[in-house]
């Protein structure tokens, strides 16, 4: 919390409830030496800061078989008890997936590593009946999945069967990048004064535990309508504090994220995207650059979110530690914007209605607010130009803890359910492409209308009645015990009025346009036919 809001205020928290899965190495904690390598213990680090918008709950589960009643070291590091894990759906304990909003999957283990049973069947790899509870929940709750593995198979037993997941990166030998040959994908950044020939030699990790990160490039997206421009947004996982989030932890030999063609069926006719591309520097690459985390919005599908990553490595101890220990400035804001990506994963990733629940607690706790108190009291009934005058004031109090792109994205989805057109979402959505088989990004455009005029004018009615219900703090507990039912109304309420607000400005606009066009100059070489004519026409007088 960066300020003080009575306790008697606050909403129902919205935690958002994470299982982790890792397998073979993949731990939780430190153990000893190397054998931290694999550790996700500055990611959870990551997640579970203190904060006024997300409240992360994490369980951490290992699939590593308990062999004669014991369990390795790295699978002790999970929680009692998740070891030995498997899923299910349905049913009673709280290791059924009907508890969770997103799972997190860490494939450690590869094809040649699974381990059999005396009667020689697979227990390492995602049995029939888990496939389906994955399954199952992604369709049924709308969870969100995020899965990875590395080079070659690694990632497969435990990923690479999962619907629309084994269709959004390589998992198969065949296809996969590999670690010695022209496949190979580095990420690494060679140092000036070492040779191409000893940087491929690829001695273990080297260049990877420093704050050195590999520069990402993140995609852009913009509208292409000629009345409502959109200022250029990455993905909303990659929004970060300081603009776009260009750098992750490198890797010798990464995996690569991709988009099927044609698309399969599964996918709901919503194609998923390749949001950001790394850049190859192995000597040998046949593959200059790749891709680099896919993501999938299942949400006009009815589905859940998705999100693949070429590799655990921008995730775990052995590529963190560098970034998290580093004193200087530029290596300690590359470590800002990595806990940032993985911030906007868990709000991202999660399903509808706690995203819903999340912005509206957001949205709540900034009407507190000791600037926006003081506005909201100065605007008792609000013209359009202090409605968006309150609009940029909330963004810029949400900003604290939130990155924009998600107070958009946000927004977006609640004025959608008030004017759901697909044109309307088309000219002020700049993540939506209107074309379900194809969503890509669409080429960028210049209007002298704004789309962010809409975004303002939202937020800023929704805060606005916000303070209405509430101009000071409420010490009925009826109306707190409410909080939870009347916040989505108030937020649609205030949306509506917001928008509603700027409807006359939107019409005075075009008819300024209109004018301005008829007033613009012609263009002089048209004009000098008829000049010539009413010359000759003069001369002929004379």
């Amino acid at each position: 919390m960066y300020y003080h809001v009575p306790d008697y205020v606050y909403p129902p928290p919205c935690p958002l409830n994470i299982l982790m899965v890792t397998d073979r190495d993949g731990c939780y904690a430190p153990i000893t030496g190397n054998r931290q390598q694999r550790s996700l213990n500055l990611l959870i680090d990551s997640l579970t800061r203190p904060s006024s918008l997300m409240n992360a709950r994490i369980r951490k589960a290992h699939r590593e078989p308990v062999t004669a009643g014991t369990v390795n070291g790295f699978a002790e590091t999970a929680e009692e008890g998740f070891r030995s894990f498997r899923f299910r759906y349905t049913g009673a304990g709280e290791r059924s997936l009907e508890n969770f909003d997103e799972i997190w999957l860490f494939g450690i283990l590869n094809t040649e590593q699974i381990v059999r049973n005396e009667s020689g069947v697979d227990i390492s790899s995602l049995a029939d009946d888990e496939v389906n509870a994955i399954n199952r929940f992604m369709s049924e709750r709308r969870g969100g999945v995020l899965a990875m593995g590395d080079h070659f198979t690694f990632g497969t037993p435990l990923c690479g069967r999962i619907p629309r997941v084994r269709s959004m990166r390589r998992w198969l030998v065949g296809e996969v990048p590999t670690a010695t040959d022209s496949t190979r994908l580095d990420t690494r950044i060679k140092p000036a004064n070492v040779s191409q020939e000893t940087f491929d030699a690829q001695t273990e990790n080297q260049y990877e535990d420093d704050d050195v990160p590999q520069e990402i490039y993140p995609v852009i997206y913009g509208s292409a309508s000629r009345f409502l421009p959109i200022e250029g947004y990455p993905h909303p996982l990659l929004c970060g504090p300081n603009g776009p989030i260009r750098v992750l932890p490198d890797h010798m030999h990464e995996g690569m994220c991709y988009v099927p063609r044609p698309l399969p069926e599964e996918f709901n006719g919503i194609s998923p995207q390749v949001i950001a591309y790394g850049t190859n520097r192995a000597g040998s690459a046949a593959v200059p650059s790749f891709g680099l985390i896919g993501a999938y919005d299942g949400d006009d599908a009815g589905l859940g979110r998705i999100v693949v990553e070429s590799t655990w490595h921008h995730f775990v101890y052995l590529n963190l530690q560098g970034f998290a220990a580093s004193t200087n400035p530029t290596g300690m804001r590359h470590w800002q914007e990595i806990q940032a990506y993985y911030q906007n994963l868990a709000l991202w990733l999660a399903p509808t209605e706690k995203r819903a629940c999340l912005f509206e607690n957001a949205s709540w706790f900034a009407r507190w607010h000791p600037r926006l108190d003081e506005e909201l009291a100065t605007f008792a009934n609000p013209n359009t130009f202090e409605l968006v005058h309150l609009g940029r004031a909330g963004f810029d109090v949400l900003g604290q803890w939130a990155p924009r792109c998600w107070v958009v994205q946000s927004l977006l989805i609640m004025i959608s359910r008030l004017a759901p057109s697909p044109a309307m979402r088309l000219m002020i959505d700049p993540w939506y492409s209107g074309n379900k088989q194809q969503q890509q990004p669409r080429p960028d455009s210049l209007s002298l209308l704004n789309a962010e005029l809409i975004y303002t004018a939202a937020l800023g009615g929704m805060l606005h009645r916000m303070y209405k219900s509430f101009p000071s703090p409420s010490v009925n507990p009826k109306e707190i015990k409410l909080l939870r039912k009347t916040l989505p109304v108030m937020a649609q309420e205030g949306i509506y009025q917001g928008l509603k607000s700027i409807e006359p400005i939107l019409a005075s606009s075009i008819a300024d346009l209109q004018n301005l066009q008829q007033l613009l100059p012609k263009d002089p070489i048209l004009q000098r036919p008829q000049e010539q004519k009413a010359k000759s026409t003069r001369n002929k007088k004379r």
